[in-house]
């Protein structure tokens, strides 16, 4: 064991050396039986430092996680991956022996275990249970529940923390529904426990906190995804219920509790208070509502019009109580607290029952509990002055203010005017005019934040939409210019909400409005510059304002790049994005200076983000910190990239200006796939698309990165074909007279094809992407790929036909238009190649009975030129069973061709819609505007329960995640999958044949119908044969045009 230990203590050393020889020794260590065991018994050995006792806790957790599961443990052995270069693999498989001791020994290792060391071992017990219990472990919950009838307190909390991690791995899914008998044997054990902690003297103290903070948390996992028929039932609801509302209402000894208010937030009987809050809501809003039930909870139904009638208005009821003593005598409340007793709030507008109740106390809620949280305040003040970046991503990012008092507050009020209206809407705008007109300025701008919050249905009220146009005038401009800067910031922050859709009355109105929002551009504080270039984006929308931007439209992006700079967010993207799409002829003689500036900037960010990410791979504690400035630099690469292609975009016509572009943008691509910077491969990828897709053309710089994508595809890439697909046929398409003469692009090529039809990690859309790739491969390398034909039939062959999981009809389309492809790019050789498996009568006949399945021009077009070419061919070299075949060969070609014009107009009315997709869309919208009237009072008849499209979209939800779920437990059981897969593939082909708009297909300009006049002397015994009516269908199709097919000419927005 003393060996043992020191290892553990040198993998923490200082010296990276050192850590990596204790590592590799490790490994060495862990193929010997015995060496897991060894290692917990350091863990839980008290005598020891405590960092080697971390370091091997570190050390079990990660190779329990890695390796408990026998079968995954088995097959990375195989795989033989994940060794250190000249090292042995960490792969090794778990003995029994080992198995056996550990499971012995945890739970009192993880009673015995400080609190720096026990969420490892807790982890790690969470990965023995998830794959042993209750199989391999069947005394398990015998055991806990010895831990918790012990009446020892540390033994009770290990108990309570074991039971956590069993509660814990079936959360998700429960398919041997192991938690109704789980629940059953621990659960009143648990809210006993619980109720004799908050009777006793030492009820306030952290030990009692601790100890309810887990045991709440036990109850809150266990009804995360179901609620079984132990937790519905009147013995176990009541306690419960009870218990949650006695730790919400509990007054803790301000003694135990740290002074300083963000300890306090941290403190174990907060966190006990917050879950109990939670399971309350959770209880309310997912199980509880019987008017908000979806269709897939129907078997909740009984329990819920119990509970919405008994403990819906007890919850209120005591909410209610501590929003009182937080107004009226000062009660401290945590964030999480005020967050919960809101949105329990908000769960209450739409049922009838609880807004009966709720309706009377709303004006005072409103005005004294959730005013105050959205007002500007001592906080705000620290947090801008301290750091403004920190504070424009708090108040600019919706993802920010989830689950804040803030958030809620909004969420809150927005929720009860809209769903309210005729109850709380001219009473909370008088509230909010009255604050605006003799309130302090802080409190003024909670009531300008109040009316972002409510901006919606000012917006669908025409009564109150027209007075905004006043209230801008004496309320909005004069505050872009006052001395207070939280002013300038909300100022803006309406304009940018409401200004871009009011109908202004006093276009001089919509002119200072504008230069008011201009000079906050040039605003000393950083929050109100951001806030500011927001608001451009949506003033733009104006015609006046549009006209007057144009001449200043370069110098504006300019702006727009400097404070994305300054702040590496991504919060302006929208704005950009506008600006470019908005003024593209304006933006051009710039663009290569922009995206220099992007580019630079994209490379920076980049590279912190993934210095960051090494730091914390190397963080010795092996904890992981959130950091959101490192998440906000992916965001602002995002952005970046995504800014790039709208250039790119607005260039798609300046060949000059694209190819300089190209050779700006190239590093972008060719350093994210360096760094293997998987997160940002879509986007680097889009820009490789518009480049080439605009140009037409591959450059020098392109074919590098070709090589490079060649090379990515191999190792982190694998799992992004589809999304390299796009450059990789365009760099064929348009690179086709190089691939042709250089064999080494060639064989890149035609190995991405063999990885993703033959690697076993890759799944149906991967295949269907390879498949997309060679068939347009196949149609324009004609002569130069004749050795891989025989190849590429046998790896796709298997897929015409294939069913259940690993296939779909996508797969079995273009599997069939691939091996047609090699048909139209060598007949002779694709009938041998299919021979070999004596597969060539059966492929053909499968291609008639499906023909009618080939619908768009592509694959129309594929089909009459591979059956014309099987017709050129000398009838002698046909076998005697293909040559049967040609009279359906011929009624099939005849078949396809016949359907073609129409298939052509279709594509080509298709694409115009496409075109005028943006111009519609903007007239749906002004027409949508223009029908609301009366909308303060459209949505609220009476005061009974609400129900709306926000139920109807989680109702589908809903009823698609109940029938993926059941289509995956069928799979996984083997049992009628089958219903479910013949359900899919009607919808699936379909789908499958749809006409890709955004496809430029290398059949598009070959001429079929010459092609089909041109085998008329192959074809007359076949023809002779032929009935009247089926010999004058061919005439007709013979005298066919062959018509040219509409073109996207479109590049793809964002």
């Amino acid at each position: 064991m003393e060996q043992l230990y020191n290892i553990f203590a040198s993998s923490f050393d200082a010296n990276p050396n050192h850590r990596l020889a204790a590592e590799l020794e490790l490994r060495k260590l862990e193929q010997q039986d015995g060496m897991l065991a060894t290692a917990l018994q350091i863990v839980a050995h008290p005598e020891l430092d405590i960092t080697g006792r971390q370091a091997a806790a570190i050390y079990v957790k990660n190779r329990a996680r890695r390796m408990w599961d026998h079968e995954r443990a088995i097959n990375l052995a195989k795989a033989g991956g994940g060794a250190a270069a000249g090292g042995p693999s960490n792969n090794v498989p778990i003995g029994e022996k080992d198995r056996q001791e550990v499971r012995s020994n945890i739970l009192q290792t993880l009673i015995s275990s400080p609190p720096q060391l026990r969420s490892h071992v807790a982890a790690t017990l969470n990965a023995i249970v998830t794959t042993d219990f209750p199989k391999s472990w069947p005394d398990l919950i015998d055991r806990i529940s010895e831990l918790l009838n012990s009446g020892d307190q540390n033994a009770t909390y290990g108990g309570i923390c074991a039971l956590l991690e069993v509660v814990r791995s079936f959360r998700w899914k429960d398919e041997s529904s192991l938690l109704e008998p789980v629940s059953a044997a621990t659960l009143p054990r648990l809210v006993a426990t619980g109720q004799s902690i908050l009777a006793s003297p030492t009820a306030s103290s952290a030990q009692s906190g601790e100890l309810l903070w887990k045991l709440v948390k036990v109850y809150k996992l266990s009804i995360n995804s179901q609620l079984t028929a132990h937790h519905q039932s009147h013995q176990s609801i009541v306690p419960w219920g009870q218990l949650f509302i006695a730790i919400v209402k509990h007054q803790v000894d301000p003694s135990q509790l740290p002074a300083d208010e963000d300890e306090r937030e941290r403190a174990a009987w907060t966190k006990a208070k917050k879950w109990s809050f939670f399971n309350l809501n959770k209880l309310f809003t997912r199980y509880g509502n019987p008017s908000q039930l979806p269709q897939s909870l129907d078997k909740y139904k009984p329990f819920a019009e119990h509970f919405v009638s008994t403990f819906a208005p007890r919850i209120l009821e005591v909410y209610l109580e501590l929003t009182v003593a937080r107004l009226n005598s000062g009660l401290w409340l945590s964030k999480k607290a005020h967050y919960f007793i809101i949105a329990f709030y908000e769960d209450c507008v739409k049922p009838k029952s609880t807004w009966l109740l709720l309706k009377p106390h709303v004006d005072d809620l409103v005005q004294r509990f959730v005013f105050p949280l959205m007002c500007y305040t001592e906080a705000d003040e620290e947090l801008w002055e301290l750091d403004a970046v920190d504070y424009v991503r708090s108040h600019l990012d919706p993802i920010e203010e989830f689950g804040t008092p803030q958030g809620a507050a909004a969420s809150f009020l927005q929720a009860l005017i809209s769903k309210r209206t005729k109850s709380t809407f001219h009473p909370q705008l008088q509230f909010i005019t009255s604050v605006i007109q003799t309130r302090t300025d802080n409190e003024k701008e909670g009531a300008l934040n109040m009316l972002v919050s409510i901006s919606d249905t000012i917006l669908e009220s025409s009564e109150i939409s027209n007075q905004l146009e006043t209230l801008f005038v004496t309320s909005v401009i004069p505050e872009l210019a006052s001395g207070n800067r939280f002013l300038r910031f909300r100022a803006c922050d309406l304009v940018r909400v409401f200004a871009g859709t009011m109908r202004w009355q006093d276009t001089t109105n919509l002119e200072t409005t504008f230069k008011g929002v201009m000079q906050c551009l040039e605003d000393g504080e950083l929050p109100v510059r951001m806030q500011a270039a927001a608001a451009i984006g949506t003033l733009i929308d104006h015609d006046e304002v549009h006209a007057a931007m144009a001449p200043n439209a370069g110098p504006l992006m300019q702006r727009l790049l400097k404070l994305a700079d300054e702040t590496d967010l991504d919060t302006l993207s929208a704005t950009t994005s506008k600006v470019v799409s908005s003024f593209a002829e304006q933006i051009l003689p710039f663009a290569v200076e922009f995206c220099q500036h992007l580019r630079d900037s994209y490379i920076r960010v980049l590279g912190e983000h993934l210095a960051n990410a090494d730091a914390e791979l190397n963080n010795i504690n092996g904890e992981l910190d959130y950091n959101p400035s490192a998440e906000s630099k992916m965001f602002a690469a995002v952005a970046a990239c995504q800014t790039m292609y709208q250039v790119l975009a607005a260039a798609d016509e300046n060949q000059q200006i694209l190819s300089q572009l190209e050779t700006v943008i190239l590093p972008v691509v060719s350093y994210t796939l360096e760094k293997e910077c998987v997160e940002l491969y879509d986007d680097v990828l889009d820009l490789t698309d518009v480049i080439v897709f605009n140009q037409k053309r591959v450059s020098e710089g392109m074919w590098s990165i070709f090589v490079q994508l060649h090379t990515t595809f191999k190792a982190s890439g694998i799992d992004y074909l589809s999304e390299m697909l796009p450059t990789l046929d365009n760099i064929v398409s348009y690179g086709t007279e190089v691939i042709k003469s250089q064999p080494d692009y060639r064989r890149m090529l035609l190995e991405i094809f063999e990885i993703g039809m033959t690697n076993e990690n890759l799944g149906v859309v991967d295949r269907v992407s390879a498949l997309k790739l060679i068939d347009v491969a196949l149609l324009l390398l004609t002569g130069t790929i004749d050795e891989a034909v025989p190849g590429i039939v046998q790896m796709t062959l298997p897929h015409v036909k294939a069913e259940g999981r690993e296939s779909s009809a996508s797969l079995r389309k273009w599997s069939k238009l691939v091996i047609l492809d090699a048909f139209v790019y060598n007949p002779a050789l694709a009938l041998k190649s299919l021979e070999t498996h004596n597969a060539a009568a059966t492929f053909l006949n499968t291609i008639i009975t499906d023909v009618s399945h080939f619908g768009n021009v592509h694959s129309r077009k594929v089909v009459a030129s591979a059956f014309c070419g099987i017709f050129a061919l000398p009838r002698p070299s046909l076998a005697n069973d293909v040559q049967a075949l040609l009279p359906q060969l011929l009624a099939a070609t005849v078949e396809v061709l016949e359907g073609l014009p129409q298939a052509i107009a279709e594509r080509k009315e298709q694409l115009e819609l496409f075109d005028d997709l943006d111009e519609d869309e903007v007239e749906e919208g002004e027409e949508e505007s223009a029908n609301v009237d009366g909308g303060a009072s459209a949505g609220d008849d009476a005061d009974g329960d609400v129900v709306d499209e926000e139920n109807e979209y989680l109702e589908m939800l809903a009823r698609e995640g109940a029938r993926l779920r059941s289509r995956n437990l069928a799979i996984a059981t083997g049992e009628s999958a089958e219903d479910f897969e013949d359900m899919e593939a009607d919808e699936e082909d379909e789908e499958a044949d749809e006409e890709d708009i955004g496809f430029e297909s290398p059949m598009d300009p070959v001429p079929v119908f010459e092609r089909f006049r041109s085998i008329a002397g192959n074809i007359q015994d076949v023809v002779a044969a032929l009935n009247p009516t089926a010999r004058a269908q061919l005439e007709q199709v013979a005298n066919g045009v062959d018509e040219q097919v509409a073109k996207p000419h479109v590049t793809p927005v964002l």
